[in-house]
Formats: C-alpha cells, structure tokens, sequence
C-alpha cells in the first residue's frame, strides 16, 4: 500500500447536493473537512441543529434532482453559493445566521422542481453546528472511496461509474480493488493528519443516481449485493489529529487505531456483515477436499463463530474469479478459522475456483459467520 495516494478531495457544504471539490484542507478532529455537510435541507421535519438521521432530509437516496444543482464556495466573503436549474442562486454567510433566514425565505419555491410534498411542513436550510456535520453516523466525519473499486463494480454491472457517486471525501488510488478493507481498525497519515478507520459503507440507492444527469439510472440497491455477495464500499473514518491534507499526499498506515471495536461497532450492521481480509495459513488440496485455515489479519478479532456456520468468500476482491461463494466452517481456535471445502456436486465454478485454484493467494476477502447450528 506504500503507493497509495490521495487522488482528489470533496467536501459537501449541503447534504445531498454536489460536492466542492479541494486541492487541500485541513482535516479536523470532530469536523473533519472544514463546512462538510454542515447544512441540510428537511424534508417536513423540524431540527434543532443535533444530528439526526438521513431521513430527515433531502438526500440522493429517496430524491432524484438534487444533482442538478451547484455549489460553490467564496473562502474570501465566508459564502456558499447554491444554483438551480433555473439559474437562480441562494447564497449562506457562513458567519452570518441571519443569511440562513433570508434563503428560507425562497426555498420552497428554488427548490420546488424536486418531487415536494403538500402534506409537509415547508422546507428550510439547517446549520448543523451543534452535531459538526450530517454525516451518515455521529463521529464517522471522513468517508473513503477507491477508485479501483468503483471500476471493480462498474466492470460486474457493464457500466462506466464515476467515483463521484459514492459521495466520498477521499479518493484513494493505488489500491487494488477491495483493498481498502484492510484499513480496517487501523490508523492512518495523510498529510498532517492523522485518521482511524471505523467501519465499511453498507450503500443505499443513492449511487444509483447519476452524477453528471441527476437522474437514477441503476438499481443500485438490487445490483450490487447481486454481483458481490456483500453491500459495502467505502470506509468510515474519524480524525484523531488535526493537520493539512492535500492531493497527492501519500495514505501511510502507522499502526492499530485506539478505537475499540465496541466503539465502532456501535453505529455499523453487525459485525459479522462486514467484508474483511483473512490471511492463508494453510491451503491443503486433498483428492476432492481442500483444507483451509484462515487468520485475522485486522487488529480486531474474527466474529465469534461456530463449527456448522458458513463463510462467505467474495472471490472477485483478489482473484481472477468474479463472484462469491460460501464454505461450512470446520472448527474456530483463537483467531482462526478452520474450513473444509469439499468438491461441489453441482459443478459450481466459483466453489471449485475456491476449493482448486487458491493456492498461490495469501490474503481472502471474507464475511460472515452466517447461520445459526
């Protein structure tokens, strides 16, 4: 991962609307980038500036259009510039409150070609001060993207995907596809800064929305788990410590992140949901039955498990393979898994890609257990 490197930098000062794109910022902790996501627009919900959850808002998830607005930033004036597709503009003073209750003022109706409903109170413009930003969770500020993985899922859909879909902050290139799931529970430089990696990014439908038309164009929420066996992309990330980011800079891994597992299972699926790396112990090929011990190779133990139980292997994260595949555990010790895969009665290629032609590969990207025995 020693190539790994920052590829571009997006801040999105209002949620669900397009992203700013930066050169360099400063990374901060409790903030993350400076102004990101720091307001929203309700969808008939009242706010009192504390975080609450995506619903609430406008969000590409449930609303098509909200790309077809632009957004940009004057660091000069302190002023952030909103644009519709009718070319008029609505501008926020970042240190003025009272600019906030002159862009209410017009809001429902600037905003009005997005699917608005009656029943509701009227839209407003909310500062979340209080909550440092409407990320998806509390204290997951920074999310990131690699690039190689966006082309990994538009390879299995036979589509072009734009990173930009993801809505990430960071964009990472020089990672083989997946790999950034080996972040996981580790802390991280870039930069200045310093970064511990929380958790992987279950997606919602709102990638299915095409970021140059506005218009959702794919099932997201349908096709990917299809193709992959798991529904994440992406990492979360809080700031440990502040400093200067730019593009370019090199991602440097300097050990565990303090965070606890509990703590960073607080917010996430379950454990067991999250795609992680496993390292190849051992891989025996035996006439029809091939032995496979696993280790943890995150910071964080392997989910508890049960002989009967199944793995899931997502073979397309680092073969040649493209699909996933699962196999009964045998027996769990101390951070390790123990698997027998038996040749497939069925003939199913990915089971007997997995079972015969595995040897050479060190690192598997697994999820699981799954099963109650």
């Amino acid at each position: 991962m020693d190539k790994t490197r920052l590829e571009a930098i997006h801040c999105f000062p209002i949620k669900g609307l397009p992203a700013i794109s930066l050169t360099n910022t400063d990374l901060v902790i409790g903030r993350g980038i400076p102004n990101d996501r720091r307001y929203a627009i309700t969808n008939g919900t009242m706010s009192d500036g504390k975080w609450m959850p995506a619903g609430n808002y406008f969000v590409n998830a449930y609303n098509d259009g909200l790309l077809n607005f632009k957004v940009t930033n004057d660091e000069q004036t302190s002023s952030i510039s909103i644009s519709n597709p009718e070319n008029q503009e609505i501008r926020i003073q970042t240190n003025n409150p009272q600019s906030l209750e002159l862009a209410n003022l017009t809001l429902e109706r600037f905003i009005s070609h997005i699917n608005l409903k009656s029943d509701r109170t009227p839209p407003q413009l909310v500062e979340l001060s209080d909550a440092g930003g409407s990320w998806d969770y509390p204290g997951t500020e920074i999310s990131l993207i690699n690039r190689e993985t966006v082309k990994a899922i538009g390879d299995a859909m036979d589509r072009d995907l734009d990173p930009e879909r993801f809505r990430g902050n960071l964009i990472l290139s020089g990672l083989n596809a997946w790999q950034e799931f080996d972040y996981l529970g580790k802390k991280l430089g870039i930069g200045d800064a310093e970064i511990e990696v929380l958790f992987p990014i279950v997606r919602c439908p709102a990638p299915g929305v095409n970021p140059k038309t506005g218009l959702r164009d794919i099932d997201f929420e349908q096709e990917f788990p299809t193709c992959f066996g798991h529904a994440y992309c992406g990492m979360y990330a809080r700031v440990t410590k502040t400093g200067k980011i730019s593009t370019d800079d090199r991602i440097k891994v300097l050990g565990n992140a303090s965070t606890p597992l509990a703590r960073a299972q607080e917010q996430a699926d379950p454990y067991p949901l999250w795609p992680r790396f496993a390292d190849v112990e051992s891989y025996d090929l035996n006439g029809e039955t091939t032995q496979i011990a696993l280790n943890c190779s995150s910071p964080w133990p392997f989910p508890d498990a049960k002989p009967g139980q199944r793995l899931r292997f997502h073979l397309n994260s680092t073969t040649k393979a493209n699909g996933w595949t699962s196999a009964y555990l045998d027996g769990v010790s101390n951070r390790q898994y123990h698997l027998s895969v038996p040749k497939s009665e069925t003939g199913d290629p990915l089971t007997e890609f997995l079972r015969t032609e595995l040897g050479n590969e060190t690192r598997l990207l697994i999820s699981g257990p799954f099963g109650r025995v």
